[in-house]
């Protein structure tokens, strides 16, 4: 039985899945769950995404405790690993996820070294992570899926899976995804 891990890159994933599909919440576990294939076990899924700051207008201090709730969901789930990247401000001062695909290529290679897993699905379209994979593939002779909606381009991080190991996020995956996100109230 195959080893799967899931890496997501979570700020892109909710914004390739409000895109296509309008709202991006989804309930991760599910999401993995309907994307792991018959001989696999699903082992794991990392969650990248770097935390709010607290802010001080309404809307700020409302995202940010969503998001603490979330975090926390992510801590707690038996499957689930948080991996917290930063933001920082640019020059014109808005505010940038900074460390977040590093930390999600790091950890590919480094799980891959140390054989924690046969297969990783990523669920992202940033090609910034493409060194990794090709490290992963290459080196270390896993396999590595991507799962984006077909409507996502990501034309770089496709080319470097090859066109097998695209998993694509349907319409219905997505919809079982969000029944499971209402009913488990998180």
């Amino acid at each position: 039985m195959r080893r799967v891990v899931f890496f997501i890159d979570g700020s892109n994933i909710y914004s390739h899945l409000r895109d296509v599909f309008g709202n991006g919440r989804v309930h991760i576990p599910t999401l993995c769950g309907e994307l792991t294939e018959q001989g696999e076990r699903f082992l794991q899924w990392r969650y990248y995404v770097a935390a709010l700051p607290q802010g001080e207008a309404p809307d700020e201090r409302l995202s940010y405790s969503a998001q603490q709730r979330f975090l926390q969901y992510v801590r707690n789930h038996r499957k689930g690993e948080l991996c917290l990247g930063r933001f920082q401000r640019d020059d014109r001062g808005c505010l940038r996820e900074k460390g977040v695909d590093v930390r999600l290529s790091i950890d590919l290679v480094r799980m891959a070294i140390h054989d924690e897993y046969d297969a990783a699905v990523v669920l992202s379209g940033d090609g910034d992570i493409v060194p990794a994979i090709e490290t992963v593939i290459q080196d270390y002779n896993k396999e590595v899926f991507v799962a984006l909606p077909a409507a996502v381009g990501a034309y770089h991080i496709r080319q470097a899976v090859g066109p097998s190991h695209f998993r694509e996020i349907t319409a219905s995956i997505y919809r079982r995804a969000r029944v499971a996100l209402r009913a488990s109230g998180t």
